[in-house]
């Protein structure tokens, strides 16, 4: 063979990978430029080995939040495309867990025992596919529980002027299910 080259052996493993350069850094936001195939909820790595989140993206920028501490993210470091979605790891070991948004303990009670994998970002079912609710749920609040009927699976929405209590009454909702089976 002409000169050094060598012919490759069934071992080696070649990583092709989209490379674009951070343009500016607002707080937890990264616009870079270069990555034209990124979608929304793709990961992406900073060259310091920091993870982000694709958001947003124009023809020729993409908006990146970032998923850890942007302090050394400069204007022209490198970002690779990852080609993945975001997944998370999910388990009842979360319970009662203080993890960050990649769910990491925060706690310092050691590593969270996971049960699996999961997309970040998936289809709802639609309304007709979802199981019908059939527990209630009991708010703590006489006005409310007479109401408005509430169920366990249930989102509820709740709107009002500042200072109205709000927060009073999802507080009360939250300590009213101590000894009652919800989490």
């Amino acid at each position: 063979m002409p000169g050094d080259l060598k012919p490759l052996d069934s071992g080696t493993v070649f990583e092709i990978r989209e490379v674009g350069f951070v343009q500016s850094v607002r707080k937890f936001i990264v616009v870079a430029k270069g990555m034209p195939s990124c979608i929304n909820g793709q990961i992406v790595e900073f060259a310091n080995g920091i993870l982000g989140l694709v958001m947003g993206f124009t023809e020729d920028k993409v908006q990146i939040l970032v998923l850890g501490d942007p302090i050394g993210i400069r204007a022209g470091d490198e970002v690779y495309n990852k080609g993945k979605s975001l997944t998370l790891p999910v388990g009842n070991a979360f319970v009662g867990r203080v993890v960050d948004a990649l769910c990491r303990p925060l706690d310092g009670s050691g590593p969270v025992a996971t049960e699996a994998q999961f997309p970040a970002f998936i289809v709802a079912p639609g309304v007709m596919d979802r199981q019908p609710v059939n527990q209630t749920l009991e708010s703590g609040t006489l006005i409310i529980d007479a109401i408005i009927p509430l169920a366990k699976g249930q989102r509820q929405l709740l709107i009002g002027d500042r200072i109205t209590g709000k927060t009073s009454v999802a507080l009360d909702a939250i300590i009213n299910q101590k000894g009652k089976d919800v989490v």
